[in-house]
Protein backbone atom coordinates (compact mmCIF):
# COMPACT_ATOMS: atom_id res chain seq x y z
CA UNK A 1 0.00 0.00 0.00
CA UNK A 2 1.11 3.57 -0.67
CA UNK A 3 2.31 5.29 2.48
CA UNK A 4 0.72 8.70 1.88
CA UNK A 5 -1.83 10.03 -0.59
CA UNK A 6 -1.53 13.81 -0.99
CA UNK A 7 -4.74 15.44 -2.25
CA UNK A 8 -4.43 18.82 -3.99
CA UNK A 9 -7.62 20.62 -5.13
CA UNK A 10 -6.93 23.31 -7.71
CA UNK A 11 -8.20 25.58 -10.43
CA UNK A 12 -4.88 25.50 -12.23
CA UNK A 13 -3.02 28.53 -10.92
CA UNK A 14 0.73 29.07 -11.17
CA UNK A 15 1.62 27.91 -7.67
CA UNK A 16 0.29 24.39 -8.34
CA UNK A 17 3.69 23.33 -9.74
CA UNK A 18 5.35 24.21 -6.41
CA UNK A 19 2.71 22.34 -4.39
CA UNK A 20 3.14 19.23 -6.54
CA UNK A 21 6.92 19.42 -6.35
CA UNK A 22 6.84 19.61 -2.55
CA UNK A 23 4.43 16.68 -2.41
CA UNK A 24 6.56 14.41 -4.59
CA UNK A 25 9.68 15.15 -2.50
CA UNK A 26 8.46 13.74 0.82
CA UNK A 27 11.43 11.97 2.36
CA UNK A 28 11.41 8.26 3.14
CA UNK A 29 7.83 7.58 2.01
CA UNK A 30 6.02 6.11 -0.97
CA UNK A 31 3.72 8.91 -2.07
CA UNK A 32 0.86 9.25 -4.54
CA UNK A 33 -0.15 12.78 -5.55
CA UNK A 34 -3.80 13.31 -6.50
CA UNK A 35 -4.69 16.58 -8.21
CA UNK A 36 -8.43 17.33 -8.33
CA UNK A 37 -9.29 19.94 -10.96
CA UNK A 38 -12.14 21.98 -9.46
CA UNK A 39 -12.26 24.50 -12.30
CA UNK A 40 -14.80 22.63 -14.41
CA UNK A 41 -12.78 23.59 -17.50
CA UNK A 42 -9.73 21.34 -17.22
CA UNK A 43 -7.53 24.34 -16.47
CA UNK A 44 -4.93 22.28 -14.59
CA UNK A 45 -4.59 19.56 -17.22
CA UNK A 46 -1.69 21.09 -19.26
CA UNK A 47 0.49 21.48 -16.17
CA UNK A 48 -0.32 18.11 -14.60
CA UNK A 49 0.11 16.14 -17.82
CA UNK A 50 3.65 17.50 -18.16
CA UNK A 51 4.58 15.94 -14.80
CA UNK A 52 5.18 12.29 -14.02
CA UNK A 53 3.80 10.41 -11.04
CA UNK A 54 0.71 12.59 -10.59
CA UNK A 55 -2.88 11.35 -10.79
CA UNK A 56 -5.25 13.85 -12.34
CA UNK A 57 -9.01 13.89 -11.64
CA UNK A 58 -11.24 16.15 -13.72
CA UNK A 59 -14.93 15.80 -12.82
CA UNK A 60 -15.85 18.24 -15.59
CA UNK A 61 -17.88 20.52 -13.32
CA UNK A 62 -16.85 23.30 -10.90
CA UNK A 63 -16.34 22.10 -7.34
CA UNK A 64 -16.14 23.81 -3.97
CA UNK A 65 -13.05 23.07 -1.84
CA UNK A 66 -14.82 20.52 0.35
CA UNK A 67 -16.26 18.70 -2.65
CA UNK A 68 -12.86 18.52 -4.32
CA UNK A 69 -11.20 17.18 -1.17
CA UNK A 70 -13.92 14.56 -0.69
CA UNK A 71 -13.43 13.38 -4.26
CA UNK A 72 -9.66 13.16 -3.87
CA UNK A 73 -9.84 11.39 -0.51
CA UNK A 74 -12.38 8.86 -1.80
CA UNK A 75 -10.05 8.01 -4.70
CA UNK A 76 -6.95 7.71 -2.53
CA UNK A 77 -5.18 4.48 -1.66
CA UNK A 78 -2.68 5.58 0.95
CA UNK A 79 -2.38 4.38 4.52
CA UNK A 80 -2.38 8.10 5.35
CA UNK A 81 -3.91 11.06 3.55
CA UNK A 82 -2.42 14.56 3.60
CA UNK A 83 -4.26 17.64 2.36
CA UNK A 84 -2.43 20.34 0.42
CA UNK A 85 -3.80 23.55 -1.11
CA UNK A 86 -2.42 24.53 -4.49
CA UNK A 87 -0.80 27.70 -3.12
CA UNK A 88 1.03 25.97 -0.25
CA UNK A 89 4.07 23.72 -0.01
CA UNK A 90 5.27 20.92 2.28
CA UNK A 91 8.63 20.69 3.99
CA UNK A 92 10.45 17.54 2.77
CA UNK A 93 9.99 15.89 6.20
CA UNK A 94 6.39 17.03 6.74
CA UNK A 95 4.50 13.76 6.31
CA UNK A 96 7.19 11.60 7.91
CA UNK A 97 7.33 13.75 11.06
CA UNK A 98 3.55 13.77 11.40
CA UNK A 99 3.30 10.01 10.92
CA UNK A 100 5.95 9.54 13.59
CA UNK A 101 3.98 11.81 15.95
CA UNK A 102 0.66 10.00 15.50
CA UNK A 103 2.31 6.60 15.91
CA UNK A 104 3.87 7.68 19.21
CA UNK A 105 0.58 9.06 20.54
CA UNK A 106 -1.80 6.44 19.10
CA UNK A 107 -3.68 9.24 17.30
CA UNK A 108 -5.23 9.19 13.81
CA UNK A 109 -4.96 12.89 12.95
CA UNK A 110 -2.00 15.26 12.96
CA UNK A 111 -1.60 18.98 12.36
CA UNK A 112 1.48 21.18 12.49
CA UNK A 113 2.78 24.71 12.75
CA UNK A 114 3.19 26.66 9.51
CA UNK A 115 4.76 29.81 8.09
CA UNK A 116 2.87 32.41 6.05
CA UNK A 117 4.84 33.79 3.10
CA UNK A 118 4.05 36.08 0.14
CA UNK A 119 2.53 34.27 -2.83
CA UNK A 120 5.19 35.62 -5.18
CA UNK A 121 7.99 34.21 -3.01
CA UNK A 122 6.43 30.75 -2.96
CA UNK A 123 6.01 30.81 -6.76
CA UNK A 124 9.65 31.88 -7.04
CA UNK A 125 10.94 28.59 -5.64
CA UNK A 126 12.88 26.66 -8.26
CA UNK A 127 10.70 23.59 -8.64
CA UNK A 128 13.05 22.07 -11.19
CA UNK A 129 16.06 22.25 -8.89
CA UNK A 130 16.66 19.01 -7.00
CA UNK A 131 19.90 20.15 -5.38
CA UNK A 132 18.73 23.39 -3.81
CA UNK A 133 15.10 22.60 -3.02
CA UNK A 134 15.47 21.83 0.69
CA UNK A 135 17.80 24.79 1.26
CA UNK A 136 15.48 27.20 -0.57
CA UNK A 137 12.42 25.88 1.22
CA UNK A 138 14.03 26.25 4.64
CA UNK A 139 14.96 29.84 3.76
CA UNK A 140 11.36 30.49 2.71
CA UNK A 141 9.97 29.09 5.96
CA UNK A 142 12.52 31.05 7.98
CA UNK A 143 11.48 34.32 6.35
CA UNK A 144 7.75 33.87 7.02
CA UNK A 145 5.53 34.55 10.00
CA UNK A 146 5.07 31.39 12.04
CA UNK A 147 1.72 30.24 13.37
CA UNK A 148 -0.56 29.41 14.96
CA UNK A 149 0.03 32.15 17.50
CA UNK A 150 -1.58 30.05 20.26
CA UNK A 151 -0.66 26.38 20.05
CA UNK A 152 -2.99 23.66 21.34
CA UNK A 153 -2.33 22.00 24.66
CA UNK A 154 -2.21 18.26 25.28
CA UNK A 155 -5.59 16.51 25.09
CA UNK A 156 -7.40 19.74 24.11
CA UNK A 157 -10.62 19.21 22.17
CA UNK A 158 -10.58 20.55 18.62
CA UNK A 159 -13.64 22.77 19.01
CA UNK A 160 -12.36 24.22 22.27
CA UNK A 161 -9.01 25.02 20.73
CA UNK A 162 -10.32 26.43 17.45
CA UNK A 163 -13.20 28.56 18.64
CA UNK A 164 -12.77 29.78 22.21
CA UNK A 165 -11.43 33.35 22.24
CA UNK A 166 -9.49 33.70 25.48
CA UNK A 167 -7.51 36.67 24.20
CA UNK A 168 -8.22 39.63 21.94
CA UNK A 169 -5.05 38.66 20.07
CA UNK A 170 -6.00 34.99 19.83
CA UNK A 171 -5.09 33.42 16.49
CA UNK A 172 -5.78 29.73 16.86
CA UNK A 173 -5.84 28.47 13.32
CA UNK A 174 -5.22 24.99 11.99
CA UNK A 175 -4.66 25.44 8.27
CA UNK A 176 -5.95 22.73 5.95
CA UNK A 177 -2.53 22.07 4.43
CA UNK A 178 -1.19 21.04 7.83
CA UNK A 179 -3.64 18.12 8.15
CA UNK A 180 -2.59 14.49 7.87
CA UNK A 181 -5.14 11.81 8.75
CA UNK A 182 -5.43 8.04 8.68
CA UNK A 183 -6.50 6.95 5.19
CA UNK A 184 -9.55 4.96 6.29
CA UNK A 185 -10.84 7.99 8.21
CA UNK A 186 -10.34 10.31 5.25
CA UNK A 187 -12.22 7.94 2.96
CA UNK A 188 -15.08 7.30 5.40
CA UNK A 189 -15.83 10.87 6.50
CA UNK A 190 -16.73 13.12 3.56
CA UNK A 191 -16.69 16.91 3.61
CA UNK A 192 -19.83 19.03 3.84
CA UNK A 193 -20.72 19.83 0.23
CA UNK A 194 -23.02 22.70 1.22
CA UNK A 195 -20.40 24.94 2.80
CA UNK A 196 -18.43 27.58 0.92
CA UNK A 197 -16.57 28.70 4.05
CA UNK A 198 -15.44 26.99 7.28
CA UNK A 199 -15.69 23.56 5.63
CA UNK A 200 -12.33 22.51 7.09
CA UNK A 201 -13.35 23.38 10.66
CA UNK A 202 -16.67 21.56 10.26
CA UNK A 203 -14.87 18.44 9.04
CA UNK A 204 -12.34 18.53 11.87
CA UNK A 205 -15.04 18.92 14.52
CA UNK A 206 -16.98 15.98 13.08
CA UNK A 207 -13.83 13.85 13.25
CA UNK A 208 -13.39 14.94 16.85
CA UNK A 209 -17.00 14.01 17.66
CA UNK A 210 -16.38 10.55 16.23
CA UNK A 211 -13.51 10.00 18.64
CA UNK A 212 -10.59 10.61 16.28
CA UNK A 213 -7.58 11.49 18.45
CA UNK A 214 -5.47 14.46 17.48
CA UNK A 215 -1.81 15.41 17.89
CA UNK A 216 -0.08 18.65 16.94
CA UNK A 217 3.55 18.88 15.78
CA UNK A 218 4.96 22.16 17.09
CA UNK A 219 7.23 22.77 14.11
CA UNK A 220 6.59 24.76 10.89
CA UNK A 221 6.23 22.04 8.26
CA UNK A 222 4.12 23.93 5.71
CA UNK A 223 4.57 27.15 3.77
CA UNK A 224 1.25 28.99 3.39
CA UNK A 225 1.06 31.58 0.61
CA UNK A 226 -0.88 34.78 1.23
CA UNK A 227 -2.27 37.42 -1.14
CA UNK A 228 -2.36 35.03 -4.08
CA UNK A 229 -4.88 35.35 -6.94
CA UNK A 230 -7.49 32.73 -7.82
CA UNK A 231 -7.83 31.09 -4.42
CA UNK A 232 -10.23 28.14 -4.49
CA UNK A 233 -11.00 28.66 -0.82
CA UNK A 234 -12.07 32.27 -1.39
CA UNK A 235 -13.73 31.86 -4.77
CA UNK A 236 -17.12 31.60 -3.11
CA UNK A 237 -17.58 34.48 -0.69
CA UNK A 238 -21.29 34.17 0.05
CA UNK A 239 -22.54 33.11 3.45
CA UNK A 240 -26.02 31.73 4.07
CA UNK A 241 -27.99 30.08 6.86
CA UNK A 242 -26.04 26.84 6.43
CA UNK A 243 -22.94 28.50 7.78
CA UNK A 244 -24.69 29.33 11.02
CA UNK A 245 -26.49 26.00 11.32
CA UNK A 246 -23.59 23.54 11.18
CA UNK A 247 -21.89 24.60 14.43
CA UNK A 248 -25.22 24.59 16.28
CA UNK A 249 -25.89 21.00 15.23
CA UNK A 250 -22.38 19.89 16.27
CA UNK A 251 -21.70 21.92 19.42
CA UNK A 252 -25.05 22.82 21.01
CA UNK A 253 -25.37 21.60 24.62
CA UNK A 254 -21.83 20.17 24.46
CA UNK A 255 -19.54 23.19 24.14
CA UNK A 256 -21.60 26.38 24.57
CA UNK A 257 -18.62 28.73 24.95
CA UNK A 258 -16.85 27.62 21.75
CA UNK A 259 -20.20 27.68 19.92
CA UNK A 260 -21.03 31.21 21.05
CA UNK A 261 -17.54 32.46 20.21
CA UNK A 262 -17.61 30.83 16.77
CA UNK A 263 -20.98 32.29 15.80
CA UNK A 264 -20.04 35.73 17.10
CA UNK A 265 -16.35 36.09 16.35
CA UNK A 266 -15.92 34.09 13.15
CA UNK A 267 -19.20 33.81 11.27
CA UNK A 268 -20.55 37.12 12.57
CA UNK A 269 -17.31 38.98 11.86
CA UNK A 270 -17.11 37.43 8.38
CA UNK A 271 -20.61 38.73 7.63
CA UNK A 272 -19.64 42.18 8.88
CA UNK A 273 -16.55 42.21 6.65
CA UNK A 274 -18.80 41.39 3.71
CA UNK A 275 -20.99 44.37 4.57
CA UNK A 276 -23.92 42.34 5.90
CA UNK A 277 -24.39 44.25 9.15
CA UNK A 278 -27.88 42.89 9.77
CA UNK A 279 -26.60 39.34 9.32
CA UNK A 280 -23.72 39.96 11.73
CA UNK A 281 -26.07 41.31 14.41
CA UNK A 282 -28.43 38.39 13.86
CA UNK A 283 -25.54 35.94 14.28
CA UNK A 284 -24.61 37.60 17.57
CA UNK A 285 -28.19 37.19 18.81
CA UNK A 286 -28.26 33.54 17.76
CA UNK A 287 -24.92 33.01 19.48
CA UNK A 288 -26.31 34.34 22.75
CA UNK A 289 -29.41 32.14 22.49
CA UNK A 290 -27.72 28.82 21.72
CA UNK A 291 -24.24 29.43 23.17
CA UNK A 292 -22.27 31.58 25.55
CA UNK A 293 -20.03 34.00 23.65
CA UNK A 294 -17.29 35.57 25.73
CA UNK A 295 -16.75 39.30 25.99
CA UNK A 296 -13.64 39.14 23.78
CA UNK A 297 -15.57 37.63 20.90
CA UNK A 298 -18.31 40.22 21.41
CA UNK A 299 -15.79 43.08 21.27
CA UNK A 300 -14.42 41.73 18.00
CA UNK A 301 -17.90 41.68 16.49
CA UNK A 302 -18.69 45.21 17.71
CA UNK A 303 -15.46 46.49 16.13
CA UNK A 304 -16.18 44.67 12.86
CA UNK A 305 -19.73 46.08 12.70
CA UNK A 306 -18.45 49.60 13.48
CA UNK A 307 -15.86 49.31 10.71
CA UNK A 308 -18.52 48.06 8.26
CA UNK A 309 -20.78 50.98 9.11
CA UNK A 310 -17.89 53.42 8.66
CA UNK A 311 -17.11 51.95 5.23
CA UNK A 312 -20.77 52.24 4.25
CA UNK A 313 -20.86 55.86 5.44
CA UNK A 314 -17.71 56.75 3.50
CA UNK A 315 -19.08 55.08 0.38
CA UNK A 316 -22.30 57.10 0.76
CA UNK A 317 -20.36 60.35 1.07
CA UNK A 318 -18.34 59.58 -2.03
CA UNK A 319 -21.49 58.83 -3.98
CA UNK A 320 -23.02 62.11 -2.80
CA UNK A 321 -19.95 64.05 -3.89
CA UNK A 322 -19.96 62.39 -7.28
CA UNK A 323 -23.66 63.15 -7.70
CA UNK A 324 -23.17 66.80 -6.69
CA UNK A 325 -20.29 67.25 -9.08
Amino acid sequence: MTDVSIVIPTRGRESLRIAIHSATRQRGLQVEVIVVDASGTGAARPLVESLSGVRYIDPGVPLLPGQARSLGCADSGGQWVALLDDDDAFAPSKCAEQISAVMRSDAALATSDYATVPYARLCGLAADSSMGWERDFEALIGSGRHGPRDRPTDQQRLATYLFERRSLRSRKRLVTSSILVEGSVARDVSWNAGLTRFEDWEWLVRLDREGVRWVHVAKPLVGIAVSGPGSLSRSESTLDATHGNWPIALLWEQEPRPLGDLLTCDIGVALAHMGDIAGAVRMFKVGRIVGKPGWRASIRLVCAVAAARARRHVAGLRLSLITMS
